[in-house]
C-alpha cells in the first residue's frame, strides 16, 4: 500500500471514529445523567523519518466531559439527582458501576432501580417498603415513617469506561463522594445540543474529505499499474 493512500485510509478511520463518539453524544441529548464525549487529537509523526512534515491527525483520547448536568425539577419522588461531586452506584451483576442517572424504580420486593440495575447503600442494595411512601435527604438517608431505612452510596473514580444506558465502569477503583442529593430533581443530558451539531457537521466533513482523498490516492495508484511505472 502506498504511502498516501495508507494516510487517506487512516485519515478515514479517524474521522469514522470521531463520528460515532460525536453522533452518540447527539443522540444522548435527552438521556438524563448522561455525559458527552470529546475526542482528542495529535499529530502522528510514527511514519517521520524526520525529513517530511508530519501530516497525519491520530486519536489521543477520548475524554469524558465531567461537568454537572441542568438540574431539573420534576417533583417526584422517585426522581434523585447529584448535585456536585459524585456518583450513584449500581450493582452490575458482579462488579459495581457508577450512573449519574437517578430515575428510580421501586420494584414489587421494595428494591430499588436506576438506570435498570441495583442502587446501593452503604450496606448493599437498597430495599425499601414499597407499599409506604418515602424521602430522601440530602445526605442521601432514606426515611420510611420517620424512621432510616438505608443510605444512598456516592462514589468518585479518577477514570470511567462508558458502557452505554448512562451506566459507567470505574477504572482504578472507587472513592468516597461529597456531593449531595436532590430528591424531586433529574440531572440531564450535559450536551449543548447547538455545539454537538456544529460538531457533528464537522466530523461528516472530515470524513468526506478523507473519503475523497482516498479514492483520489487509488485512481492514482490504477493510472501507475496502467502505465507500468512507479506512482
Amino acid at each position: 500500500m502506498s504511502r498516501d493512500l495508507y494516510t487517506g485510509y487512516h485519515g478515514a478511520m479517524t474521522a469514522w471514529r470521531q463520528m460515532e463518539v460525536v453522533s452518540n453524544n447527539v443522540a444522548n441529548v435527552g438521556t438524563h445523567g448522561f455525559k458527552s464525549q470529546d475526542v482528542q487529537f495529535i499529530v502522528d509523526d510514527n511514519e517521520n523519518d524526520g525529513s517530511l512534515a508530519p501530516t497525519r491527525a491520530a486519536i489521543s483520547d477520548i475524554r469524558i466531559d465531567m461537568r454537572e448536568g441542568q438540574l431539573e425539577a420534576t417533583g417526584n419522588k422517585n426522581h434523585v439527582a447529584v448535585h456536585g461531586e459524585g456518583w450513584f452506584v449500581v450493582q452490575g451483576g458482579q462488579e459495581e458501576l457508577l450512573t449519574r442517572n437517578g430515575n428510580l424504580s421501586i420494584q414489587a420486593d421494595g428494591s430499588m432501580l436506576a438506570a435498570g440495575l441495583p442502587l446501593m447503600g452503604e450496606s448493599g442494595p437498597l430495599r425499601i417498603e414499597p407499599t409506604l411512601p418515602f424521602t430522601i435527604d440530602q445526605k442521601g438517608q432514606v426515611m420510611q415513617e420517620g424512621e432510616p431505612v438505608g443510605k444512598i452510596r456516592l462514589a468518585m473514580a479518577d477514570d470511567l469506561e462508558p458502557l452505554g444506558a448512562s451506566t459507567y465502569r470505574a477504572v482504578g477503583g472507587l472513592r468516597e463522594a461529597s456531593g449531595s442529593i436532590e430528591q424531586g430533581h433529574l440531572e440531564r443530558s450535559n450536551v449543548d445540543p447547538m455545539e454537538a451539531m456544529v460538531d457533528l457537521i464537522m466530523a461528516s466533513r472530515h470524513l468526506e474529505i478523507a473519503q475523497k482523498a482516498l479514492q483520489a490516492s487509488e485512481e492514482m495508484d490504477r493510472n501507475a499499474a496502467r502505465n507500468g511505472s512507479p506512482k
